[in-house]
């Protein structure tokens, strides 16, 4: 099974949560034509939502290069490279002008930094009353909560993806979709297989840990 094969697989079952990015996106206010910044995107599968839903311009930004390139192939694949440029680059080492973007887009990412410091480090990127979309897991939710009104924006909405949602939109399908191919091709799992067999094996063994939260932020100055 070849890494592409894998990637290919992954991006496909991650499809099953984008009905979640265009929940999250349409609790926005209408923007024309918006700037947005989508870091941490990985191989673009919220990203290319993104574009389809806000034709605006978006950067996209992750610090794995071979991710990025396979993002560049589906903006080819579904004409949207005018609309989505990349960049590879790390969230500690952004560098962009003040209130730049109208909307930030972070889907699991923050919680490498920190949640709070992903916060006050965003913050100045965006536009003032521009808005912050994070994708992150449920533990400490009342915190959190405490730590956005701290941070200086305002919560416009939430909403939780539970354990049910995890397993029926992605890891179902994504385990389905693994044994299956190797079944067919006779084949005994990789490196990468056997990783994702083991997240999928984590999930059951405590699937109220995967329970996630979108907040749907504005900056307040």
């Amino acid at each position: 099974m070849s890494d592409n094969s894998v990637q290919i697989i992954r991006d496909h079952c991650r499809t099953g949560l984008n009905e979640y990015t265009h929940k999250a996106f349409n609790l926005l206010p209408k923007i024309e034509n918006p700037d947005i910044l989508d870091i941490g995107c990985g191989t673009g599968v919220p990203t290319i939502e993104l574009a389809k839903l806000s034709g605006g311009n978006i950067l996209a930004v992750d610090i794995v290069k071979s991710s990025l390139q396979i993002l560049k192939e589906k903006c080819i694949k579904y004409n949207l490279d005018k609309n989505i440029k990349t960049q590879c680059i790390s969230i500690s080492s952004l560098s962009f002008p003040k209130n730049k973007f109208d909307i930030i887009w972070a889907e699991g990412l923050i919680a490498f930094i920190g949640f709070e410091k992903g916060l006050k480090q965003l913050k100045k990127f965006l536009k003032p009353f521009g808005f912050l979309v994070i994708h992150d897991d449920i533990k400490d939710l009342s915190i959190k909560l405490s730590q956005i009104n701290a941070s200086g924006y305002n919560v416009m909405n939430h909403f939780i993806l539970s354990e049910k949602t995890w397993w029926d939109n992605y890891y179902g399908p994504l385990e389905k979709s693994i044994n299956e191919f190797l079944e067919n091709q006779r084949i005994k799992p990789n490196k990468e297989v056997q990783s994702i067999l083991n997240e999928i094996n984590s999930y059951k063994s405590k699937p109220e840990l995967f329970s996630s939260v979108f907040f749907i932020l504005q900056k307040q100055i």
